[in-house]
């Protein structure tokens, strides 16, 4: 998707920019997964702590490899475009 991409700040970054955004959701979803199942009503077995923790770490695990290509193809074209302007 990003090979296609004409955004004004490159291919590359909005893709990295969403998945940088998406990864920071996860990581305060996985740290308040205590807090936010006690919002939701938990009783004594923190059930739904435990599936706010899972999807949490399920989100973290998509927006990581999902920000991962973008970043490696970036990599690739800077080190191309370094080797162009030598």
């Amino acid at each position: 998707m990003s090979d296609r991409c004409t955004s004004k700040y490159g291919r590359r970054r909005p893709f990295i920019v969403v998945g940088c955004a998406l990864i920071i959701l996860s990581v305060l979803l996985i740290g308040f997964a205590a807090d936010i199942g006690g919002w939701l009503g938990d009783g004594e077995k923190k059930t739904r702590a435990i599936v706010v923790f899972v999807t949490g770490f399920w989100f973290l695990d998509m927006a990581n490899n999902a920000t991962q290509g973008p970043c490696r193809a970036l990599l690739a074209d800077l080190t191309v475009l370094a080797g162009l302007k030598t």
